[in-house]
């Protein structure tokens, strides 16, 4: 399918074909009175479903609803087909960024989405699949939200004349999260979260006799329970929704529906596995934090301007209190609002060109008896250690506690240095010779071992933090949290460590 356009169409007949396999896929849709052509695709791997999908432009119908699935650790695509002409592309899976930036062209197409679907892939990060239409006006498409913070937002850009017309929900760290996809438009638009099946057939009737029907449904798994979230608008129609069959079922039933004068709004897949599918995306082994929040500097880590870096002995809640001169570190680090994201998952320091070492006591500010070496000039010692960089590790950063032991090596404190125990009072004085010079992070105080990257200074649950910001990236509105240094930080990931980029290709988008 050239471009992923599909361009035309056929009759429910075409439905057909037995699925077999260990896993259990079910099918489940909204049916309201109607004509014309109405198809649901089998299941197929995505290049085989684009074919498909070139036969049934060229047949005259248009997708407007899609659906995948993990099947036997293969992802499987199947859609929803009505009659209809005009442009009609399907694009995906695309990261968050990729997708944004898809929005921005099509709009300038004079196309518009008419269906997303969401999923995680094995590292938390989101995947979208995409359906367009022509269409015109304002579209947003939110990023995962609580419950209460999507409500919110749903209601606001309802005064803004915008309504709500797909929402994916997905289950992280026990939470509901919503994405939603707000249009220009105009009625009744209601959202009900999550209900039972017979609280939602209820409700279902209640809004049908007021004149609103159901132009979403998605079923949520909560605590081993179904449950089912709705999208309604203002419109007639039964908004029947049918009860999970498999797809040779789901067709016999589809032929029934339509030949009495349904016809299929929107469809759901159910998965039922038999065991558990080592390729399932999942949330993954360290899921997306629901509610994203980049952690403030540390209360033992003080950002400082000169050229000095301190280390305090005196325990403060059990920690060393450090000072650290802010215009050594790394350009690139991630800020929020405007003050730096400090790593958290380090554990040593390499410092570049330091001038001068000093042990220091009350009353003494040059302590060298052993094990402790005053250093006057480090670039006497060689390049090894003035180039190359005098390292030191212990509890801080993410080692902080009483078990963990200093690693302070030469010039630091003499080679045949016993336990090391700081005097009363004590603080290590590490001063920079040279502008040039650099703080690096390290997971030890090991000398000759590597610096940490960029993606690994910090924690899975910082880095996903970091992430939503770069995935809620808008390339047509402001993007103040992202552009605030986090670019920086994403551009030097994807540089440093390319195959641990969350673009999948080129650099994420710059400011």
């Amino acid at each position: 399918m050239k471009n992923n356009i599909f361009v035309s169409v056929a009759l429910i007949s075409v439905y057909s074909l037995s699925l077999a396999s260990a896993d259990s896929l079910k099918f489940e849709a909204v049916w309201s009175s109607g004509s014309g052509s109405n198809i649901v695709s089998k299941p197929l791997n995505r290049s085989a479903f684009i074919t498909r999908g070139e036969k049934l432009t060229g047949q005259g119908l248009r997708l407007i609803d899609v659906e995948s699935e993990i099947v036997n650790g293969i992802r499987k695509y199947t859609g929803l087909w009505i009659g209809g002409n005009g442009s009609n592309l399907f694009d995906g899976p695309l990261s968050p960024v990729k997708l944004r930036e898809a929005m921005k062209k099509k709009r300038d197409q004079g196309l518009r989405l008419v269906d997303f679907e969401l999923f995680r892939r094995p590292n938390g990060g989101r995947r979208y699949l995409a359906v367009w239409r022509p269409g015109q006006g304002t579209e947003i498409l939110t990023g995962p939200m609580t419950e209460k913070a999507f409500l919110s937002r749903g209601e606001k850009l309802t005064k803004d004349g915008l309504r709500l017309k797909d929402v994916e929900v997905e289950r992280i760290n026990g939470q509901s999260m919503y994405s939603g996809l707000f249009q220009t438009g105009s009625g009744t638009n209601l959202l009900t979260t999550p209900l039972t099946r017979n609280k939602f057939i209820k409700k279902r009737d209640e809004f049908v006799a007021k004149g609103i029907r159901l132009v979403d449904v998605e079923r949520v798994l909560i605590n081993g329970s179904n449950r089912f979230v709705g999208v309604w608008s203002s419109g007639t129609g039964e908004s029947r929704l049918s009860l999970p069959r498999n797809f040779k079922n789901f067709v016999t039933f589809g032929i029934e529906q339509t030949s009495k004068g349904f016809r299929t709004e929107d469809m759901e897949l159910r998965l039922r596995k038999t065991s558990k599918d080592p390729s399932d995306p999942g949330p993954g082994p360290t899921p997306v934090d629901p509610n994203p929040v980049l952690p403030n500097l540390p209360a033992e880590i003080s950002l400082t301007s000169g050229s000095i870096l301190t280390v305090d002995f005196t325990l403060l809640d059990g920690h060393v209190q450090l000072q650290i001169p802010s215009n050594f570190l790394p350009d690139w680090l991630p800020r929020n609002n405007g003050q730096v994201v400090f790593p958290d998952a380090f554990c040593g320091f390499n410092l570049i060109q330091v001038g001068s070492i000093f042990w220091q006591i009350p009353g003494d500010s040059s302590v060298d008896d052993f094990p402790f070496i005053a250093t006057n000039e480090v670039s006497d010692l060689g390049d090894k250690l003035f180039l190359g960089g005098v390292e030191f590790g212990g509890p801080i950063g993410a080692c902080t506690g009483p078990t963990v032991p200093w690693e302070l090596p030469l010039p630091f404190l003499a080679e045949n240095a016993p336990f090391f125990e700081p005097l009363p009072n004590m603080t290590l004085r590490v001063q920079f010779g040279s502008s040039d010079g650099k703080i690096r992070f390290k997971s030890n105080g090991t000398p000759n071992q590597q610096v940490l990257t960029a993606r690994e200074l910090y924690t899975p649950k910082t880095y996903n933090a970091l992430l939503e910001l770069l995935e809620g990236f808008d390339p047509t509105g402001p993007n103040t949290a992202y552009c605030d240094g986090v670019d920086d930080f994403f551009t030097q990931v994807c540089k440093e460590t390319p195959s641990q980029c969350p673009i999948d290709k080129g650099l994420p988008p710059s400011c």
